[in-house]
Formats: C-alpha cells, structure tokens, sequence
C-alpha cells in the first residue's frame, strides 16, 4: 500500500491538474490520508507529509479550520460601513432599493454578552501562548492578568491616530506580547479589522438574511491633518483588505482565540495575493463628524422658509470632531452644504474623562507620586477605568477596591467641579470659539446655530454645556448655539429600538446612509467659503425656510 506521504503528494500533484483552489488542497488531502491510515503513518514517513502540503506558498491554511468561502461578484442593493472606533467599533447596513435601514447586532453576532448588541470592544489580547483573543474576550482576560507586565491593546484605533507616522513594522511589545510570538502593530490592526468585518457580515447574515461576503463598503475616518490623513488611509485600506481575507478564512472562530501562528500564515497569503483581494472599499470615505451629521438628516422637510446654521459635535473616546453645515436653497430645491474650514477635531473625549478620573481616584486614595505602590495601582485602575467612569455617570457615585487594598470613591458632583474637568471644559469651549471664529464671518449673519451631539460622549457635560442658548461673541458677530434633540425623527418611525444606541452608532449609520445613495442634498465635495457662495442674493435671503425639527 502506498504510504501517507505519497498520497497526499499524489493529490497534490491532482489537484493542480484540476485547477482545485490551493487552500482547499490542504484539508482534501489531509482527511483522504488520514482515512486511509487512521490518523498514523508508515514510519518513517509520517514526518513532515503533513508539512509538505502546509509549507508551500500556497496552502498556509491550517487544516483546523475550514477552506474560505468562494465569494461571488455582488449584485444586491445593501451598502455597508464600519466604524473602526477607539474604544468601541460599530456596524451599520443600508437597503438602497427599499431605502431601509439596517442595524447590525454585531457584538451579539460575536458571541459577547458582556457588551452592546450593537458594538464590539476595540481589543486584542494574546496569551503567553500565542492565542489571540478579541472584543470583550480580550478585556475579560486581560482582567485576570498582572496589569503591570500583560495588558491588552484597548485602543487599536490609536495605532493610525496618535504618535509618530512610521511602517508600523516593528514587533509589539512585551507587555502585549509577553510570549514573544512575533507580530508588529501593522498585523494587529488587520487582525482587528477582520474580526470587526467577519462580526458585521455574520449579523448582516443573522438580522437580515444577507448571506454575501462581498458586500460594498466604506470606512468613515477621523478628521486628520493632509500629511497623516494620506498616510492613515493607505494603511487602513491596506489592512482592510488583509482583515477581508482573515475573515472569510477564520469566520465564526474568534470566541475561543485563534493561534496567533495560523493567522501569521493566513496574514502572509493575503499580504501577497494582491490581486485576489475582493473588498469594496468606496472612494471618498466621509470623515466621522460629517457622517454623523449625515445621520441626522436623512429625510429632513422643509415646512417654513428659513435658513438654518449647523453644527455637529461628534464626542468619541479619542477625539471630539466638529464640523458645520448651512441649509440652503436653490434651483435644484434644498441642499446642506458643509462650511469650508470647519472641520476640525480635538484630542479632548471620553479618554480625556477616564485620566482625569484616574488621577481623582488617586487623588482621593491618597496614592501619590511616592506611593510603594502607585504603578501597581495606576496599571489596574487603567484596565477598567471605562468600566468605572460608566457607574459614575449612571449612579453618581462609584466605590473602587484598589490592589493595596485601599478603597477610593469618587461622587459624580464633586468629581465633575475638580480642577481636571473644569480644564477639560475650557479647552472644549476654547476650540468651539476657535471653530466658530474660524469661518467666514458671513456665516454668523445666520444668528442662531443648530448643534447636534453625537458619539459616545454625546452626554458629558463638558460637550452639552456648548450649546446653552447664550450668545457666544466672535469678533463683532454674535451667534446663539441651540441645542437639538437627541434622536433624528426618522429614526424613532423606522428604527425605535435603536434610540438608546443612536448617538454612538450615529457615524456608521450616516455612513451606510450617504453610501447607499440616500442623501443626496448632501453635497459633501460642494463645501463654500462664504455665506451666498455662487447663490443668488433672492435664494440667500435670512428669511430663508426652516424644517420640522
């Protein structure tokens, strides 16, 4: 009889005949022998069969894990967008042919109890023995570690926004990586992104029986400067077609970890089958405050003529986006035009909150710069410090048992008077007045600004107290900031069980919107400079037309 290696070369051999696809060579072959011999093999030839067919450039697939689907071309009316977030990433679908919104399940589609339906934690976490582990799997297990020497990566995000713009080649360090399996921070974005991509396409599968893997898509991004945007877009649409790839080939396997090794491999094929990358990754992706503005305005209607000046302030975990917006009228009916020069972004958010509530918890613990201690303390309450400031604001107060086990409390009203909140407060109202005074002053003849919250911290009071119906002076103008309600009126008629999730799923939800075509008044390449641009005096009139809202 012939021996184990010689029939899974044989196969081999046949399947290349065949024009069989490589990656399914592997599992083929490998159940064919093992039926054969019962899972053992003549003896000295049962080393390296199996690595014969695994070792070659085109079978990295472990046979633990199944073939990848074959993706078919798309032809169905639903557009996708993912938002790739600091702290939390979210899904959100759009039927253009039935103009119906589609929201997404993804972090019940992951398997995680533990977090919103509707969003995935940002995390990967890697044991000492190179399984990886992502979502709210990461965070749990990266609870029950020494926070000094094995964290998780808690904001993946960061990678692309903060810190020097570099290859991203370099190996992680110990402290995420404290087996020293090799991977570079370059791998741990794509690794990322294709467990975000498999979670949205398994929760398009499940809530709305949407069963293609090749579904368009776009990103919404941050609000960069030139030099950082070119870069952060290359590496993100790189990246992303990598995680497309990863998450056909591990699709469903994220819950109990993958080896760190069987994605390496699967990362190297996808990496250098370029011309086999299938995702639909759109052209001009918006920027995150403008499709979060994009969210709020679907089906707007005009009942009475009157101009409208608006603002959007999208409060993530990393960063706070502005961006503004004139309702106008001309011949083709309404338009919203973006205001040139307001999009702008400041690294003051949710994030900003959770140090300044670290250093009020140590504060109150008295752990000081000469604590025994004070590393130990800072490393623990770092890992669950969202945890914490989501009790606070609930409750209005939190009790926190610290590793030296001293107890700290902080009271919500005391918290939020401390030093650290009313700088917070200033710089968030300094950059208001800078974006106000930023556009043309024609614009403010408009007297009253509409402002729209959105984002994770939509309800932090450093953000809401900006639009307090008080006239804010810029120059010689001056302009009252109205603050609008928090939920569109659409989306109370199409989606209500989404109201409580609307303001952080409110950039993916304008993105999958403007993607699928339905906002079209919406001319985001159309921004202008001056109040009137090339409109007529008649059509610019203050007395313009205002909607329902």
């Amino acid at each position: 009889m012939a021996s184990k290696k010689k029939i899974v070369r044989f196969l081999h051999e046949l399947a290349e005949t065949m024009e069989i696809p490589p990656h399914q060579l592997a599992t083929a072959a490998l159940e064919y022998a093992n039926s054969v011999f019962g899972g053992t093999d003549d003896p000295g030839d049962a080393d390296g069969a199996e690595d014969e067919v695994l070792d070659t450039a085109d079978t990295a697939q472990s046979p633990d894990f199944p073939a990848a689907p074959p993706v078919e071309p798309y032809t169905g009316p639903i557009h996708l967008c993912l938002d790739f977030g600091t702290a939390m990433s979210k899904a959100f679908a759009w039927d253009k042919d039935a103009d119906m919104p589609m929201p997404l399940r993804i972090g019940h589609a992951a398997g995680e109890p533990a977090s919103s339906p509707y969003a995935l934690n940002s995390s990967i976490f890697i044991n000492r023995d190179g399984r990886v582990f992502f979502g709210q799997t990461a965070v749990n297990l990266a609870a029950a570690a020494d926070p000094e020497h094995h964290q998780a990566f808690q904001s993946i995000k960061d990678i692309l926004t903060v810190g020097p713009m570099t290859d991203l080649l370099e190996p992680v360090s110990d402290l995420y990586n404290p087996g020293g399996h090799q991977i570079n921070r370059k791998e741990v974005v794509s690794l990322y992104l294709a467990f975000l991509t498999d979670s949205a396409l398994l929760a398009l599968r499940e809530d709305h029986q949407e069963g293609s893997r090749n579904v368009p898509r776009s990103y919404t991004k941050p609000v960069f400067d030139q030099t950082r945007d070119e870069w952060a877009t290359n590496i993100l649409n790189e990246c992303a077609a990598v995680g497309q790839a990863l998450a056909d080939r591990f699709s469903g396997q994220w819950a109990s970890g993958i080896l760190l090794d069987d994605l390496r491999k699967e990362l190297a094929v996808a990496e250098a089958s370029t011309q086999e990358k299938h995702i639909v990754v759109e052209s001009g992706v918006l920027p995150e405050p403008v499709a979060a503005f994009a969210s709020r305005v679907r089906n707007i209607v005009p009942e009475q003529h009157r101009r409208r000046l608006m603002m959007v302030i999208d409060a993530g975990a990393g960063t706070t986006d502005f961006a503004m917006f004139a309702r106008v009228q001309d011949k083709g009916g309404m338009r919203l035009i973006p205001i040139k020069g307001s999009v702008t972004t400041i690294r003051v958010a949710g994030d900003s909150v959770d140090n300044a509530l670290m250093d009020y918890l140590l504060q109150q613990a008295n752990v000081g710069e000469g604590h025994s201690r004070r590393g130990a303390v800072i490393a623990d309450l770092r890992r669950d410090i969202r945890l914490i400031k989501e009790e606070l604001f609930s409750n209005g107060s939190v009790t926190r048992q610290l590793v030296n086990d001293m107890k700290t409390e902080a009271q919500l009203d005391e918290f939020e008077e401390c030093p650290a909140m009313d700088g917070l407060r200033v710089a968030m109202r300094t950059k208001f007045h800078e974006v106000l005074s930023g556009i043309d002053r024609s614009w403010l003849a408009l007297k009253e600004l509409e402002v729209f919250f959105t984002g994770g911290g939509a309800s932090l009071s450093m953000v809401t107290t900006l639009a307090g119906n008080q006239s804010v002076n810029i120059g010689e103008s001056a302009v009252i900031p109205i603050g609008v309600a928090q939920s569109p009126p659409w989306l109370e008629e199409e989606c209500e069980d989404i109201i409580a999730s609307y303001p952080k799923l409110a950039v993916c939800i304008g993105g999958a919107c403007h993607g699928a075509g339905k906002i079209p008044f919406l001319g985001v390449d159309q921004e202008r400079k001056t109040f009137g641009g090339d409109l007529s005096e008649v059509q610019w009139k203050l007395d313009g037309f205002r909607d329902g809202q």
